[in-house]
């Protein structure tokens, strides 16, 4: 017994080292692809030598202060790189405060709907178009509901047509046929694991996180006694807040340009009225809990709209720092229009280029350095 805990004594710090050798996986990767030449062995008495293949195995316990430099340096570029700092210089600070809120436990993903489009939905505007052709709707009438971002009004539209009934019977079967791997979300697991919230209906989220073994302990939905989601995310608790409401419960859905008014407001002047049961809703959380926005095009809606009116009424001073993981708009004057509004908004962006939403995945994966 006692030789036993004599050796486990003497590979303890051994095995320590390893796990500070293993937080380094990316950086030992590259180092391993580095025809470097760096070479270790291992020889046991009389025994013949074994050499170590990696280069950074051999580094680390050859050179464990050049091993840190190393290590740190592809870590720095690395993270450059991904954050593209020479086109958004500005990425680099907003993400370290974002690793710096994440790591305290105190950011909140908000999921939009283009972690459901990576994971092979339908495009909510290409959805609307498509049913718009169905029922026999003109082209040049659904394009000039979708230049002005109309789309609850080209949704009315739609089912207010003969034949819509379809378009219910149809509509959970249309979004059920996602493949949750190929979603940046999938690696939401490993990064965020206490509460979720999500403007979508599919089970795209649900589905990444029952996959890795973390499935939600709640489901609530905006509509429906969200009291209790409020509770958890004080708590640390692992809930999923489905804003909207979910793909198979019509009843506490906000969908159509009707449920829109009942839950954000009556008037089709004022988008937003703070006194209606979502923006309540979002007023108690943006306030308090700091979001990461995650395939949310932020250009213009109403939940957008609420998220002003608070910063407005509250103060900038008085509303949590939110971020957001956002593309880049192709024209410069989109470009400086949205700017503005994540100002307005209170929002911290990390851009990335128009249209490489592979950078997505990267930028979460730098969350797990």
């Amino acid at each position: 017994m006692a030789n036993a805990i004599k050796i486990k004594e003497e590979i303890k710090p051994l095995l320590d080292a390893l796990e500070k050798y293993h937080d380094f996986k990316s950086e030992n990767e590259i180092l391993d692809d580095d025809e470097s030449g760096f070479s270790v062995y291992f020889q046991k008495g009389d025994d013949a030598p074994v050499a170590l293949a990696k280069s950074s195995l051999a580094l680390f316990h050859g050179d464990p202060h050049l091993y840190n430099q190393e290590s740190e340096r592809i870590r720095l570029n690395r993270l450059e790189e991904v954050l593209n700092t020479s086109q958004f210089p500005r990425n680099k600070q907003n993400f370290n405060e974002l690793l710096k809120a994440q790591r305290a436990n105190k950011i909140t993903p908000f999921i939009g709907a283009g972690a459901s489009i990576s994971a092979g939905c339908m495009s909510w505007r290409n959805y609307l178009v498509t049913k718009a052709k169905e029922v026999g709707i003109e082209d040049s009438i659904v394009n000039k509901y979708l230049a002005e971002y109309k789309y609850e009004d080209l949704l009315e539209l739609v089912t207010k047509e003969p034949g819509i009934g379809e378009f219910e019977f149809y509509f959970q079967q249309d979004f059920d046929h996602a493949d949750p791997e190929l979603s940046y979300v999938w690696l939401l697991p490993d990064v965020f694991k206490a509460c979720v919230i999500t403007t979508n209906f599919d089970r795209v989220i649900e589905d990444c996180y029952s996959s890795q073994s973390l499935s939600f302990t709640e489901k609530e939905v905006g509509l429906n006694n969200p009291h209790t989601f409020i509770k958890a995310m004080t708590r640390g608790d692992h809930y999923l807040l489905k804003l909207h409401g979910n793909i198979d419960k019509p009843e506490h859905r906000v969908f159509t340009k009707s449920e829109y008014r009942v839950s954000y407001s009556e008037s089709d002047q004022q988008m937003v009225n703070m006194d209606y049961p979502l923006p309540q809703l979002l007023s108690r959380l943006y306030r308090s809990h700091s979001f990461l926005f995650i395939g949310c095009s932020l250009i213009t809606d109403r939940t957008v709209k609420t998220f002003e009116l608070i910063v407005e009424q509250e103060g900038a001073n008085k509303v949590a720092d939110h971020f957001a993981i956002i593309e880049k708009p192709e024209s410069t004057e989109e470009y400086n229009a949205l700017k503005q509004k994540l100002m307005v908004c209170n929002i911290k962006p990390i851009w990335h280029d128009t249209g490489d939403f592979d950078k997505v995945n990267e930028i979460i994966s730098l969350l797990l350095i």
